[in-house]
């Protein structure tokens, strides 16, 4: 199991795109959902909740702890 880790910083930055740390969490059990790295440490990953497609941007932060960056909606398009 994945423990994530909110604080008020990485709270309130999701919530301007829209999003709330459900369901960025939700975006992570996403049957389609990806990662991949991008600038160690951070990784991105994709996965569609409820019909959107949404992108997130994290850290893992030791083996089942994930720090959230941000999350926001794409166009499915925008998905490499």
């Amino acid at each position: 199991m994945v423990a994530f880790i909110w604080q008020p910083w990485n709270t309130e930055h999701i919530a301007r795109h829209g999003a709330t740390p459900r369901l960025a969490e939700a975006v992570f059990s996403a049957p389609d959902f990806q990662a991949r790295p991008m600038n160690p440490p951070r990784w991105e990953g994709f996965g569609t909740v409820n019909g959107r497609t949404w992108k997130v941007a994290f850290i893992r932060s030791g083996e089942a702890e994930l720090f959230v960056i941000t999350c926001f909606r794409i166009d499915s398009g925008r998905r490499r």
